[in-house]
């Protein structure tokens, strides 16, 4: 959801109302604090997993939306330093 968050946050920065633009940006980088923190959560509780193929499974799972968060936030923080400046 995080990287939902984020990708919808870089659109609003691109196309959205200017005024608003500071929210879009702040939005960006909340949805990517919040993907690192669901992929922290998620490693944490992997620790003690035994099953090896879910385990890795639900690692490139994080590793993916936290990479796609990733890309919605620096879509965001372009789209706002651009617009801002």
């Amino acid at each position: 959801m995080s990287a939902e968050v984020a990708e919808l946050s870089a659109k609003a920065a691109a196309e959205g109302y200017a005024p608003s633009l500071s929210d879009a940006g702040v939005g960006a980088l909340l949805a990517v604090a919040a993907a690192a923190g669901a992929r922290y959560n998620v490693l944490i509780n992997l620790k003690d997993n035994k099953d090896a193929a879910f385990a890795k499974k639900a690692r490139e799972a994080v590793d993916a939306a936290l990479a796609r968060a990733q890309q919605g936030g620096e879509r965001g923080r372009e789209s706002y330093w651009r617009k801002a400046l």
